[in-house]
């Protein structure tokens, strides 16, 4: 073989594609099993497509490297596609085939699928170089080349598959991506090339330098689409996840903060009571207000539910409104509502917000002709002094709130 020794820019190209190999598989391997149906099947064919294909140009990579630039050689158009088709459809089959078999052998017929597509592919690239002399390869190292593959192979299924933990799923993508280049390391180091000066050069083909800029675009093509994919992929996820938070905090009926709101801003507030019982600094106090309508049932029946509905949005819609710093209002469900006001001083401040709340729930609400109007009842309990738990707090509110109704409040 030519022992010229190939750019570094080259061998960082080959080690740079190698890693993105792997880590393009292993991203949309894991987003494809993250679903089902149709969109998993997309990932995996986005796994496939991006990993094969990085994949290729990292082995086209290790030819650059292994036959350098200052030799003159050249490539079929034909086998360069035809390999690149192979290599971007290599993990797509290999996971059909492993879905075939049991549970036992799926990794080892993955792994073995995996290996002989990568094989055949890269063998089919390097028995299409043409240079001006004669190039042979021996039967033993494709063998070889073939059990290094399969064996790096099998190792990684073996990590991605079965095995949990972000390091042992790095590992086990970077095997995997090294399948290919251990089986051009070892074919292309044992191959016989003789170079005959009086030959001449290779026409009619793609030249090594056309190569080495269509390995270099389209590894950094395919690398970008990666990127990006992925980033887009979690800008997608993060607006979902923040749409569902904001339903799931949202009172559908009325757009208030929902129980769940209303008791995730309360173990907030118990959050900053910590170690304060002792202390009694007042200012950190918590007010917890349990609201219960009166004379809301009648309503429904008699006007019926879009009436109810049309009186709750209403009044949460005005008691937000009349919220000022430190205090929240949300519905809980039914005809009940929560209060929250903190930081406090004197009970006092307690009571003036029960009356404001008191003052926008008993205004009368007009809908479709009917002028609507209810009660309201209010029990409340200060924290630390009263509860130092958010379920005790609640709890304590709750026999407020019964008392006041007993007692017609």
């Amino acid at each position: 073989m030519a022992t010229d020794q190939p750019p570094a820019l080259i061998i960082g190209l080959v080690v740079l594609l190698t890693l993105a190999s792997g880590a393009a598989g292993l991203l949309f391997y894991y987003r494809g099993f993250a679903v089902t149906g149709a969109a998993r099947r997309l990932w995996l064919m986005l796994a496939s497509l991006l990993g094969g294909g990085v994949g290729w140009t990292a082995h086209y990579g290790c030819v650059l490297v292994l036959l350098p630039l200052t030799q003159a050689y050249a490539f079929a158009p034909w086998a360069m596609l035809l390999s690149l088709v192979l290599d971007a459809s290599c993990l797509m089959v290999s996971i059909r085939a492993a879905q075939t078999v049991g549970p036992r052998w799926n990794v080892v017929v993955m792994a073995l699928t995996l290996s002989a597509i990568i094989s055949v592919s890269n063998y089919i690239s390097i028995r299409s170089i043409r240079v001006p002399g004669e190039l042979s390869i021996d039967l033993s190292t494709l063998w070889l080349g073939f059990l290094a593959c399969f064996a790096l192979s099998h190792a990684g299924a073996i990590l991605v598959a079965r095995l949990r933990g972000v390091g042992k799923s790095a590992a086990g993508a970077l095997l995997l991506a090294l399948g290919s280049p251990a089986f051009d390391l070892i074919v292309l180091g044992g191959m016989d090339l003789r170079l005959d000066p009086a030959a001449a050069a290779p026409q009619g083909l793609a030249p090594s330098e056309m190569l080495a800029g269509l390995v270099l675009g389209l590894g950094v093509l395919l690398t970008s689409v990666t990127v990006a994919s992925v980033y887009v992929d979690k800008q997608i996820d993060a607006v979902a996840n923040a749409r569902y938070r904001e339903m799931a905090l949202t009172d559908p009926l009325t757009g208030a903060p929902s129980r769940a709101a209303m008791t995730e801003r309360l173990h907030d507030l118990f959050q900053n009571l910590e170690g304060n019982a002792a202390s009694g600094d007042a200012a950190r106090s918590v007010a917890v207000l349990a609201i219960d309508l009166n004379r809301f049932k009648p309503i429904n029946d008699v006007h019926g539910h879009a009436a109810g509905d049309a009186l709750l949005a209403a009044i949460s819609e005005r008691c937000i409104a009349v919220l000022k710093d430190g205090e929240t209002f949300g519905r809980m469900g039914g005809d009940e509502f929560l209060a929250l006001k903190s930081p406090l001083g004197s009970d006092a401040e307690i009571n003036a917000f029960a009356r404001r709340l008191i003052a926008e729930i008993e205004r009368p609400v007009q809908h479709g002709g009917v002028t609507l109007s209810v009660g309201v009842s209010i029990g409340w309990c200060r924290a630390p002094e009263h509860a130092t738990e958010p379920a005790a707090a609640l709890n304590r509110a709750d026999l407020a709130l019964y008392r006041a109704k007993t007692r017609g409040q």
